[in-house]
């Protein structure tokens, strides 16, 4: 009896080199995800999230960052810039990474946009909770915060003003600035 052919050898398993999962790791429950269809509904997902992190989370916080950290606008350009500098300086190399195992590039990068994402969050949890002092409104003038009153003097106008370098919590600009950049070096596979 004649052996079958190749073509017809091994059609329901893919060759070790073809199977789905992590280094050796490469366990037959997950090779159900081995396919085209969950190719597809990955990266539907990863530029979801992509899109979701860079035009919407981010540019939705920027005045809850402005008041509760004390960032001017030009440190605030700076943490939104962050995105598209890690993207030109990482899309060379790995565009020319990528080209060997896209798949493993792209769940490598949706990890660091992860972890990207949690230091980004991270000076929320990490810095003195905001507590609002009542104060009466006299005008327009109404950001004060317990936090602030010890920080804060009067200018010209009769409002209390905050200068840069008197607050606290202008260094997490640099955290703000390092979680941005690797959610930006993370999204460079998905458009390489």
């Amino acid at each position: 009896m004649a052996e079958p052919s190749g073509e017809h050898r091994g059609e329901d398993r893919p060759s070790v080199e073809a199977r789905y999962g992590w280094g050796p790791c490469v366990p037959d429950a997950v090779q159900v995800f081995n396919n085209v269809k969950a190719a597809l509904v990955f990266l539907c997902s990863a530029i979801f999230a992509q899109s979701m992190l860079v035009n919407g989370f981010a540019r939705s916080v920027v005045t809850s960052l402005e008041r509760r950290f004390g960032l001017t606008s030009t440190d605030l350009g700076t943490v939104i810039i962050a995105n598209d500098v890690a993207n030109l300086l990482a899309s060379i190399p790995i565009g020319y990474l990528c080209a060997r195992n896209k798949p493993r590039w792209l769940g490598c990068g949706m990890v660091l946009m992860a972890l990207g994402s949690f230091i980004f969050a991270t000076p929320h949890f990490a810095a003195e909770s905001r507590q609002v002092a009542e104060v009466e409104l006299n005008g327009f003038c109404a950001n004060n915060t317990l936090q602030n009153q010890n920080l804060t003097h009067r200018d010209e106008t009769g409002c209390d003003s905050q200068s840069a370098d008197e607050t606290s919590l202008t260094g997490y600009k640099y955290v703000f600035v390092f979680g941005k950049f690797l959610v930006g070096t993370g999204a460079c596979a998905l458009f390489s």
